[in-house]
Parts: C-alpha cells; sequence; structure tokens
C-alpha cells in the first residue's frame, strides 16, 4: 500500500470543506513509501517496505496474549509446540475522515484493520497514515495503534472469519462493517456488527454509541449461528454505503437496511426475514461462508427497489472435520426486489450438460424467466456442485461473468491437499458463455476463438463454463484477474511459475457492479 487509492468523492457527506477534501489528502499523500502488510501465525502483524523488503512493523495483538504459561504468545517459546493460529485474516486498509486520538483533530487517516480468523475473537484497528511513524525514535506506539474490539468487550464477537470493510454510512460516520463470525459466546445469534471507527480510540466500548449490533435473531447458545463476510452496497450511487448483504453458517443469506440517516433505522430489510435460504434437495442446510457479490440486474430496470442480483456459493471448510462432508453445495444468482423468504424453488436449476470431456463443464442456454406472470416469476437461478464440492473462497464479477473457483479437499485424515474447478458463469442466467463469444482459452494458444475455444455436446456448439483444476497444483485459491488474463495459485504450488494462468476474454469496465472491496480492484 502506497498512494491512496479510494476514489472517495468530495461532495456530499464527503465534502468536509476547502483544504478537508480526499483530493487534498491524495494531493499531499501521493508518494509516501509503500508497505506490505500481512497477517502472521507466529503473533504479529507485520509490515515491510514496498522498496527494500524490509520489516518495518510488528504488531502483537494485546487480545492474542495470556497470562497463562502455556497459553497466548507464551505458547510459542513451548518446546511441544505444533501450531496455533494468531493473526491468520488477511488485512483490509482504507481512508477515512476520523480523529485517531481522543483530542485530536478529524482528518484524512489511512486505517488499517486486522482479523484473526481461527486465531482468536475480534479485530483490531492501526493508523498507518505516514510509514515514517513505524521506524521514528520520537513516535509512540499509541500514534499507530487506535483500538482493538473482541469477545471481552461484547460476547456475541465469535471467530473473525468474517473480513471488514471500512465505509462512510448515512448518518455520516466512518465504521468497519464486519460479520460476528462463528462460534460466539453470546447469544448464539448471526450479528451485523457496525465497528465506528472512532468508538474504541478512547480504550472502552460503548454498545449503541461506539458500535452497534443488528441481528437476525437467528440462533442461539445451544444452537448458535454466525454471520460471515458482508457485501456493503451503494445503491444511489453517492458513495455512502445504503444496503448490506451477509450470508450465515445456517445457510441463510441476510439483507440489512442502512439506508437512514438515523442509525436507530437501521435493521434487517424486509421486517425480519432472510432474503433467501438455502437448503439442497436432500434438506441439507448450505453454509454460506464467502462474502457475496452484489450488480444491478443486468435487463430489468422497472422492478421494485433495491432490483440487484446477489451471487454466492455455498460450503464450508474451517475444521478437519468439514474434509469428509459430502452435502451437496450449490452457487447461487438470487433477485433482490424486497422479495422475501425465497427458496430454491423459487429459482432457476441450471445444470451441467452430460456428455462432456471429463475436465470440462457446460451448462445450456436456458434463460431465467425474470418476467415471468404470477408464480411463475423466476428469482435467479442455482447450479447444483458435485459431491463434497463447494465454494469457499473469494469470488468476483467481470462484466456478465462471474468468476469463481470451487474446492473438493482431499478426505484423508492428515492430507491438505485436493482439486477444483476454476469456473466462469453469466451472472443473469447462471449458463455458459455464448457460444460465439467463448470466455477463456481452452486450448492454451494465447488466443480466444470459437473454433478453438468451444466444445460440441450433442451437435451443438458450447463454450465451457468451467475446466477442471490440474490435480497436480491442489485446491485452487480464489480467482485473481489482471488485464486480460486469470491466475489460479492452488495449495500444491510452491513456485509462482507453477500458477495457472489462462487467456480471458477483453473486457473495458466494471458494468453493473455494486459492492467494493478494499481495494476497489478486479
Amino acid at each position: 500500500m502506497a498512494d491512496p487509492s479510494q476514489n472517495w468523492p468530495d461532495i456530499g457527506k464527503f465534502d468536509y470543506g476547502a483544504g478537508k477534501r480526499y483530493s487534498d489528502f491524495v494531493e499531499t499523500t501521493t508518494g509516501r513509501d509503500g508497505v506490505v502488510y500481512v497477517g502472521g501465525n507466529g503473533g504479529a502483524l507485520h509490515g515491510f517496505s514496498a522498496e527494500t523488503g524490509e520489516e518495518v512493523l510488528a504488531y502483537f495483538p494485546a487480545q492474542l496474549a495470556s497470562a497463562d504459561l502455556y497459553s497466548g504468545y507464551h505458547y510459542l517459546t513451548d518446546p511441544d509446540y505444533t501450531h496455533r493460529y494468531y493473526v491468520d485474516g488477511t488485512p483490509v486498509a482504507s481512508d477515512a475522515y476520523i480523529k485517531s486520538s481522543t483530542g485530536g483533530a478529524t482528518s484524512w487517516r489511512t486505517v488499517l484493520i486486522g482479523t484473526y480468523r481461527g486465531g482468536g475473537r475480534g479485530l483490531f484497528a492501526l493508523d498507518v497514515t505516514d510509514p515514517d511513524d513505524f521506524t521514528s525514535t520520537t513516535a509512540k506506539a499509541q500514534n499507530t495503534v487506535l483500538w482493538e474490539f473482541g469477545d471481552s468487550d461484547d460476547p456475541n464477537i465469535g471467530y473473525s472469519f468474517s473480513k471488514p470493510t471500512i465505509v462512510l454510512l448515512n448518518n455520516g460516520e466512518w465504521a468497519a462493517i464486519v460479520g460476528n463470525g462463528y462460534e460466539n459466546s453470546g447469544s448464539g445469534e448471526a450479528e451485523l456488527v457496525v465497528l465506528y471507527l472512532e468508538g474504541g480510540i478512547d480504550g472502552s466500548w460503548t454498545e449503541g454509541t461506539d458500535y452497534l449490533r443488528i441481528t437476525t435473531g437467528s440462533g442461539s447458545s445451544a444452537d448458535p449461528n454466525g454471520l460471515s463476510t458482508p457485501a456493503l452496497v451503494d445503491l444511489d450511487g453517492d458513495g455512502v454505503a445504503d444496503r448490506a448483504y451477509a450470508g450465515s453458517i445456517k445457510g441463510e443469506l441476510w439483507a440489512f437496511d442502512l439506508s437512514s440517516d438515523s442509525a436507530a433505522d437501521w435493521k434487517v430489510a424486509g421486517g425480519g426475514d432472510p432474503l433467501f435460504t438455502a437448503v439442497n434437495d436432500a434438506g441439507d442446510s448450505q453454509p454460506i461462508t464467502i462474502q457475496p457479490e452484489v450488480i444491478r440486474h443486468p435487463s430489468i430496470s422497472d422492478a421494485d427497489e433495491p432490483n440487484v442480483l446477489v451471487l454466492f456459493g455455498t460450503g464450508q471448510y474451517l475444521v478437519d472435520s468439514d474434509k469428509t462432508n459430502t452435502d451437496t453445495q450449490s452457487f447461487y444468482g438470487v433477485w433482490d426486489q424486497s422479495q422475501l423468504n425465497l427458496g430454491r424453488a423459487d429459482l432457476k436449476e441450471q445444470v451441467f450438460l452430460a456428455g462432456t470431456d471429463s475436465d470440462l463443464r457446460v451448462i445450456e442456454d436456458d434463460a431465467v424467466d425474470y418476467a415471468g406472470a404470477g408464480g411463475s416469476v423466476e428469482y435467479g437461478w442455482y447450479i447444483d456442485l458435485d459431491a463434497g464440492e463447494r465454494v469457499t473462497s473469494e469470488i468476483l464479477v467481470r462484466g456478465e461473468m462471474v468468476y469463481f473457483n470451487t474446492q473438493i479437499p482431499d478426505d484423508r485424515p492428515c492430507a491438505f491437499g485436493g482439486t477444483g474447478w476454476l469456473m466462469a458463469v453469466n451472472t443473469e442466467h447462471g449458463t455458459s458463455p455464448d457460444s460465439d463469444a467463448p470466455e477463456f482459452d481452452l486450448n492454451d494458444d494465447g488466443e480466444i476463438t470459437v473454433a478453438g475455444d468451444t466444445v460440441s455436446v450433442g451437435g451443438t456448439d458450447h463454450a465451457p463454463v468451467g475446466e477442471k483444476f490440474d490435480a497436480s497444483n491442489g485446491l485452487p485459491a480464489a480467482p485473481a484477474v489482471i488485464g486480460d488474463k486469470r491466475y489460479t495459485a492452488g495449495t500444491g504450488i510452491d513456485d509462482s511459475s507453477q500458477m495457472d494462468v489462462t487467456v480471458i476474454a477483453e473486457f473495458s469496465g466494471l458494468a453493473g457492479r455494486l459492492s467494493w472491496d478494499q481495494l476497489g480492484l478486479d
């Protein structure tokens, strides 16, 4: 991370006056030293100089410390140490207009939020505006550390697998929005947590003032639920978060209404019911552990608000026992036009065509009937995956396609590998790309052509929707797209030269996308 890159506007709720606008901050901060931030299971959040590779920051969260001899950081010195998670989450960072100390002035700051995933229940915030503070002999740690927040502050915070997003809200406050995670020791309910960035700088947290919990009411201490990573959505284009979508460990897709200027009015959208519940045909709940992607409906413009498609996959790969789970998981595209309590019966099923090569997948071009009369309306689509296959890594939308990778873990007790599929599915209908416009380079000749990158099934040409990941590369990680190439790492890859790289169709913009991530990049 070097120069500011959020592109916040200078108008509306972002207009803090002359000399205090985001463009002023960009002008004065451009050229600062680049730092790469990464969490580690050695116990710290590390910062490395992007120029020299030298470590310039090491932050050991107090929440992970313990006075017990074989707990906390003491365990790292135990002769019998094997492995333990600590700062296991990938940090996120964004620029925000806040105070960084109780007596300080409000200004644009660059804030980093770190999480522990399986290492703990909570998260922390650092002020990383000026990397020179890390090596200054006069600066103090309190110049950098903003706050920590965890289950000791609120027992409804579970293991922090949920990735936070930093946003400006309609009440004018900057906040980190996060799901409450898994296995909380409080109510056991799935909750959206709003942490005001200034909320903990005085060293304490007061619910309702410093942070908010918006509960779904789903789950209990005896049968706990938990909210996964939310997608924040700006519906009116003013740069302010209006809505959040997040899945739960019990397979519910929740929508949260954050559109009011008053935080007291923020709530589960539509009166308290989930937008959709993912249950397979065998009656098994399908956990949603990834962040959804949200896009404007590609073809319907006159439907009830918010009129968006929410794209997500199901499956869980959190603990060792998950490897042997063979419940059918799915990938979904759900249309939100304020119709709640949707299920699979309200969607169109898309299936892989038989007769294709064992390393390829094709789906028939069968459109979803979004405009059907009365009860014939289809509110999206779904694709069932093979037994043991699941979607547990981030997905991305690029033009008319959603890219996602599936994982099929090796179910042997001591194994860590497996395989999976690299998928590219039409966002509107859940189908393969058009046969005259294949999406990726099937024959690896460096070009995308109809003749070389389509397959014939039953006498009809189709563009594949997926290809099997090389088994020697292990489980595929999340897809990454740079320019006209898709990059996929795997658990069996130990050198970047072994990464799967495939040419994909050209694309020139982010048409239709509503949700954002911390980098703002595809």
